[in-house]
Parts: structure tokens; C-alpha cells; sequence
């Protein structure tokens, strides 16, 4: 019996001395957090900067004019709903009880 005991505690402390390991060496770190200067966070300066650019960003639209376009054709199935709904207000007891 004392061997058995003996053989568990040995097992569950290599457990614990495993997820130890790999919770101190093993595991990623975490992200660093964002530092704020002048009252605005990091990076928001290149943020506005990059959406800035968009600003004259203009997209062809020629290819919906496009007769090989206007000929596709849409052959998704139709999905029914059914009729039956609930009751307006479902938290009211049912009026057959």
C-alpha cells in the first residue's frame, strides 16, 4: 500500500514540476501593452497616416458594365420561411392553462 502511495506522490509532483517548467520557460510571452505618448497611443500617428493615403484610392468600375458580368446568373436555392411564428409577447403563460 505504502508503495502505491509512494509511486502517486512521485507522479504527481513530476506533474507539478512539469506545468512549472512550462509555465516559467515554455510558454509564450505576453503581448506588451500599448504606451501612450502625448496623450495619444502608440502607432495612432501611422494608423491616420496609412488611412490618409486611402483618401484618393479610386476603384475601375468598368467591369460591371462588363456583358460577361451582366450575364451571370444566380442560381442559389430560394429559402422558405415558415409561416408559423411565435407569440407576440412570449413571456405570457400560455391562455390554455
Amino acid at each position: 500500500m505504502w508503495k502505491r502511495t509512494l509511486v502517486l506522490g512521485i507522479i504527481i509532483i513530476g506533474v507539478g514540476a512539469a506545468a512549472l517548467f512550462w509555465q516559467r520557460f515554455l510558454r509564450s510571452r505576453s503581448v506588451e501593452p500599448v504606451v501612450r505618448t502625448n496623450g495619444q497611443a502608440a502607432g495612432s500617428q501611422e494608423l491616420l497616416t496609412l488611412l490618409g493615403s486611402l483618401e484618393g484610392l479610386t476603384f475601375d468600375t468598368s467591369f460591371f458594365d462588363d456583358r460577361l458580368y451582366k450575364s451571370l446568373q444566380d442560381f442559389s436555392p430560394e429559402i422558405q420561411v415558415p409561416q408559423t411564428r411565435g407569440s407576440q409577447n412570449p413571456f405570457v403563460a400560455p391562455s390554455g392553462r
